[in-house]
């Protein structure tokens, strides 16, 4: 069956006169193939603090070869009521009545705001609003991008913009060059013009960097765990001459030193404990390993065959660090439409039937935690994202149970520090590119298609990357890359 109607022209968008109350953000000249006949759509935008009850609209036609035509169109919106940044339009059909018409242009004739105050027009001459530029093309750096959004204090994605009698504020909102503020973030166009200067960004952000890993690291000296004293001890000696790190340095050092000897005393006696029951474990273990050998049923094996296919088990079963397999799905082209697509992983370690595998690409961009607080691996929003909607969303009923389950971890985590470094010894595991999907979430994406992806930590108000950079837990422009073990015993 064809479509009913065919798009014989479209405008270009957000057409805008100077002092207009509204924006075109775009238009379109449809044929109804049913009844020959033309209609044209139009989409108005509000940009002004008076509600609108009427929009009257004259459109200059012109046949295929651009020439004008003598007849035109006009035609009145009315009984509605438009408040600022709100549209409108988009559904209603004006009827076009010159068949010979292939375009069109648009005159905002006249706007009737609820207070009975008018606005009127005869120009036709509307032109785009210029597009700003997106600041990850101006800066080419996450970390400057996300310095000065905490300097703008609103969550920036554009470098602000003048263009006729508007000015387009750093979050995308266009304003009245009458406005000192943005309506919406409340930014002003002079401080987010001055915070675009990359050298003071730049030292702003080493300065932030600096206070993040003293603060973070202060709370590691309060642990007893060796490997976090260790990190606070590397921090602090990195750190040099910054407020007390000497100081806290030594503190460190003289806490580890005090740790390990406690530890080596403890080795000690479970060295002895272990000449004792050592004989008794060792025949334990020989009894289970005979055991597994013969109980392990070929029907287990055929059963997992009927359900994931024979090339999936063989798969798991032969598997190498570095192969990459398919299991589980998820929107990664941004094109709902055709389905989710297969989640390639890469594998990382073979333990018998049990693979450890993380995901190829940036699968979406989360921050680690949704709030700006103190917060650990364990109670972290990504966890509870990782092992709820993505897992319910990935992967279906059988193959869930296939993912082995840890506490701590979860069925889905992500790798901490140690284990990265652990694993990702091939540069093509350690480099992630993130999705369309993605990326339309928000992942920033460096120059050479690359992206930062968070890292399991220590917890507190910043958690890690990959490549070590550190960021407050509520940053949402870092990708998700999820690990997991598939256990075939499970």
């Amino acid at each position: 069956m064809s479509e009913r109607f065919t798009r014989l022209f479209v405008s270009e968008r957000n057409l805008y006169a100077e002092g207009c109350p509204v924006v075109v953000e775009g238009s379109a000249l449809l044929k109804d193939n049913e009844k020959g006949s033309l209609i044209a759509q139009l989409k108005f935008k509000n940009i002004t603090n008076n509600t609108i009850k009427s929009i009257a609209i004259k459109l200059k036609l012109f046949d295929n070869a651009g020439r004008e035509l003598d007849k035109s169109t006009e035609y009145t919106y009315l009984d509605i009521s438009l408040s600022r940044d709100n549209t409108y339009g988009e559904k209603v059909p004006v009827p076009v009545l010159s068949l010979q018409a292939r375009s069109f242009k648009i005159c905002i004739a006249e706007v009737v705001f609820k207070d009975n105050s008018i606005y009127q027009s005869d120009s036709f001459d509307l032109q785009s609003i210029k597009e700003p530029q997106m600041l990850s093309s101006y800066f080419n750096n996450a970390d400057l991008e996300e310095q000065y959004s905490l300097e703008c204090d609103t969550d920036a994605i554009y470098v602000p913009t003048k263009d006729r009698d508007l000015w387009i504020c750093t979050c995308g909102e266009a304003n009245r060059e009458t406005e000192t503020c943005c309506h919406i973030c409340s930014c002003s166009f002079e401080k987010s013009l001055e915070k675009l200067d990359k050298a003071k960004l730049e030292e702003s952000f080493e300065e932030r960097m600096k206070e993040n890993v003293y603060t973070l690291s202060l709370k590691q000296l309060e642990s007893n765990s060796l490997s976090e004293l260790k990190e606070a001890h590397k921090n602090f000696t990195e750190l040099g001459e910054y407020k007390e790190s000497k100081e806290k340095a030594e503190e460190c050092k003289t806490k580890i030193e005090k740790l390990e000897v406690e530890l080596a005393k403890k080795r000690k006696r479970n060295k002895k404990i272990t000449i004792i029951v050592t004989p008794v474990v060792c025949a334990i273990v020989a009894f289970v390993i005979v055991l597994n050998a013969v109980i392990i049923p070929t029907q287990k094996r055929n059963k997992l065959i009927e359900k994931f296919g024979e090339d999936f088990v063989v798969t798991i079963e032969s598997a190498q660090y570095g192969d990459i397999i398919e299991f589980g799905n998820y929107e990664q082209d941004n094109n709902i439409s055709n389905g989710k697509e297969n989640i390639e992983w890469f594998v990382l370690e073979k333990q018998d039937d049990k693979v450890l595998v993380i995901s190829k690409y940036g699968l979406d961009a989360k921050p680690y935690n949704t709030e700006d607080e103190d917060v650990t691996w364990e109670t972290c929003s990504l966890r509870s994202w990782l092992n709820n909607e993505f897992t319910n969303n990935a992967f279906s009923e059988d193959e869930k149970v296939l993912l082995s389950s840890n506490y701590t971890q979860g069925k889905v985590f992500i790798l901490s520090t140690a284990e990265a470094n652990k694993y990702l010894i091939s540069s093509s595991v350690k480099l992630c590119k993130s999705t369309t999907y993605a990326d339309a979430n928000g992942v920033y994406v460096y120059g050479d298609g690359n992206c930062q992806w968070w890292v399991r930590s220590l917890g507190y108000r910043q958690a890690y990357t990959a490549s070590g950079g550190l960021y407050n837990v509520n940053y949402g422009k870092i990708a998700v890359r999820p690990a997991m073990w598939i256990d075939l015993n499970s």
